[in-house]
């Protein structure tokens, strides 16, 4: 944690890991309503036509697992336990490596497809 003082007022910066391990018990009530309409719509153009191995890089609590095709292999990445523990509820059928780190600890066999939130 970094504590930044300017005058009298005292910042303090939090990691992004740290703030989204905070924000998970609230992560879905912000986030899924505003953005459910693009985040489905850039679903929808991930290919179904054959299996593929899909890297989902900040996936979060898994508000896209129930939106995603069946017939892919997919690695979920996220910062925080917190997240994934959401997510792990949401999995369903599908087959998910989920994974607390970042794109750059991706798996050795490089995926076919990629999807990214930013949030």
């Amino acid at each position: 944690m970094i504590h930044l003082a300017y005058g009298r007022a005292r910042l303090r910066h939090t990691s992004p890991r740290t703030s989204y391990r905070r924000l998970a018990p609230i992560y879905d009530h912000a986030v899924d309503a505003p953005l459910r309409r693009a985040r489905l719509e850039s679903l929808g153009s991930l290919p179904a036509d054959r299996p593929r191995l899909v890297l989902l890089d900040g996936i979060g609590t898994g508000l896209d697992l129930p939106h995603l095709p069946a017939v892919h292999r997919y690695v979920g990445l996220d910062l925080t336990r917190a997240m994934l523990d959401r997510a792990r509820v949401r999995k369903g059928d599908l087959s998910v490596q989920f994974v607390r780190e970042t794109a750059s600890s991706c798996p050795s066999q490089m995926p076919a497809s990629v999807t990214r939130s930013c949030i």
